[in-house]
């Protein structure tokens, strides 16, 4: 098959995937999808699964021998990605025990305000839209909750909870006098639709869900050889094991470095309280510290940043608090002039939780979410013209790139203080467990409550916080062992990289290779490095 015919599948496949998946078009800037919704219903799902099977009897018969070295890989990147996707709708079908859809629409509402990339009289034509039909969004998942699970339901409450004063703030947006009727009439419409939906869940799926929520251990053996880690899991059990260990003895060190007169514990409770009690103070250190590591990689060469990119910080919504306890981010838009990534924080309603934004884990955290973590590698990511590229997140690459970052610019002289050595361990602990919780809680050798009181224990999460990192685990499998285990694979893929090329190595190749090939699963970036050493 010629590259034109091969390219063509592509497109296809692409237009008809943000045609069923509207949100995601419009989460890549393909403006004509906002404030359209993806059709939720079961029969849809079941639609969806027969789709991704067609492209993957397409893309399986191309006879690759005929493609381009560029072309060879992406067709196993985009296979691989087909063959993941269709295991997740088919095998583990967690769309029918998973009713929390108002996260989703939250997400999609909320970027659609925060992207100022088109007018806001634009926007919120398309945000009333939007709101517009989501009582026959909350109509279309009923019909596909087929097994709940106990936990699940539970969580959507809480979602729904939250996107109610999501929806109320709405109210408070300023818009012309002449739309601001329609626009509040479709906020109290959506509200009575929330309430409607929430009273479902408490009523209806809540009394006959079942006390699950984990894939178990032949899913997630399955799951594991699909994404193809090059790992085993005893593998990534013991890296997490050994790590745990090692990286609590190693914090023991720092301890006695910074004090030797003090505990590890009074050494990072000496480190929290170097925090502002001004929440609003804390969103200006994070800008200050952003903006610093932004200068940091300029100044000294590390990386390329291109000049169409900004990070903005925003206050985590209200329907993400009880999963997201400290920070996250979303990704800029591909088809968008400007590349503006949003980074959100969360605010603490505890002092115990305040301290968690003290000064060192704020440049921690913002190299991991900003630059060069997220941010920087989302943003070129996105500019790799492949769609097949475009498609892929590969967590183990996203999760394990930021994860990396945070210890290279250290390395290099990013406020490198045995404090920041200290968070940073206390950091690589948390991600150690997650391996460890990741791997037994869906093998059914961990429960929900003692994977809380393990976070609790060797990391020292406050219990609100641990608990709702294990909600999180419960319903992203796989996903938590990437930070660590894909730090892992990239180091050893730079080791190789190092030999392979001797002296003219350098780390600004190594990096520009990874940031510019998309959100690929590592294995198919050693090819990629392949094909550019052979150049």
């Amino acid at each position: 098959m010629k590259n034109k015919k091969f390219q063509k599948l592509v497109k296809d496949y692409f237009d008809l995937f943000v045609k069923r998946f509207p949100e995601y078009g419009s989460f890549l800037g393909l403006h004509k999808f906002d404030g359209k919704w993806s059709d939720e219903g079961e029969k849809a799902y079941l639609e969806n699964i027969k789709f991704f099977k067609r492209y993957l009897k397409k893309f399986t018969e191309i006879k690759t021998e005929k493609l381009s070295e560029k072309d060879k890989l992406d067709s196993k990147i985009i296979i691989h990605d087909i063959k993941l996707t269709i295991f997740s709708l088919e095998k583990l079908k967690m769309w029918e025990s998973d009713p929390d859809i108002t996260e989703h629409i939250g997400v999609t509402l909320f970027l659609l305000i925060s992207r100022d990339i088109i007018p806001l009289k634009e926007r919120i034509k398309k945000i009333n839209k939007a709101i517009k039909t989501i009582p026959i969004l909350f109509d279309r998942v009923k019909t596909r909750i087929k097994r709940p699970y106990k936990l699940w339901v539970e969580i959507a409450i809480e979602s729904c909870e939250g996107f109610e004063s999501f929806l109320d703030n709405l109210k408070s947006i300023k818009i012309e006098k002449n739309f601001r009727k329609e626009f509040l009439k479709n906020i109290n419409i959506a509200l009575k639709a929330t309430e409607d939906y929430k009273k479902f869940l408490r009523n209806e799926i809540l009394p006959k869900s079942i006390n699950r929520y984990i894939i178990g251990k032949d899913n997630f053996r399955k799951l594991i050889k699909l994404r193809e880690l090059d790992l085993s899991i005893k593998e990534m059990l013991e890296t997490g094991e050994k790590a745990l260990k090692a990286d609590k003895e190693e914090l023991k060190e720092i301890a006695r470095e910074i004090d030797p007169k003090l505990t590890a514990k009074e050494v990072e409770k000496r480190i929290e309280k170097r925090h502002s009690n001004d929440f609003i103070e804390i969103t200006k250190q994070y800008r200050r510290i952003v903006a610093k590591a932004k200068k940091f990689i300029l100044t000294h060469n590390l990386m390329k940043i291109p000049k169409d990119e900004k990070v903005i910080i925003r206050e985590t919504p209200s329907f993400l608090v009880h999963t997201t306890p400290f920070a996250a981010y979303f990704f800029p838009q591909k088809f968008a002039k400007e590349k503006i990534g949003i980074y959100i924080i969360t605010p603490a309603k505890q002092k115990r939780l305040l301290e968690k934004h003290n000064y060192t884990s704020i440049f921690n955290t913002s190299v991991h979410e900003a630059y060069p973590g997220h941010h920087l590698q989302s943003t070129l990511a996105l500019k790799n013209p492949s769609l097949v590229r475009t498609l892929s997140e590969a967590t183990e690459t996203i999760e394990g790139w930021a994860h990396y970052c945070e210890e290279y610019m250290r390395d290099v002289g990013f406020n490198n203080t045995s404090e920041t050595r200290f968070v940073q361990t206390l950091d690589e602990i948390w991600r150690a467990a997650r391996i460890i919780i990741d791997i037994k809680l869906h093998f059914g050798q961990m429960s929900f409550n003692k994977a809380v009181r393990f976070l609790m224990k060797e990391v020292g999460m406050e219990k609100d916080n641990a608990i709702a990192e294990v909600k999180r685990y419960t319903k992203n499998p796989s996903y938590q062992l990437s930070y660590l285990i894909g730090k892992y694979l990239i180091k050893k893929l730079k080791r190789e990289i190092q030999e392979k090329m001797g002296e003219k190595y350098s780390d600004r190749f190594f990096h520009e290779v990874i940031l510019d090939a998309g959100s690929i699963p590592i294995k198919y970036l050693r090819e990629e490095f392949n094909l550019k050493i052979k150049k």
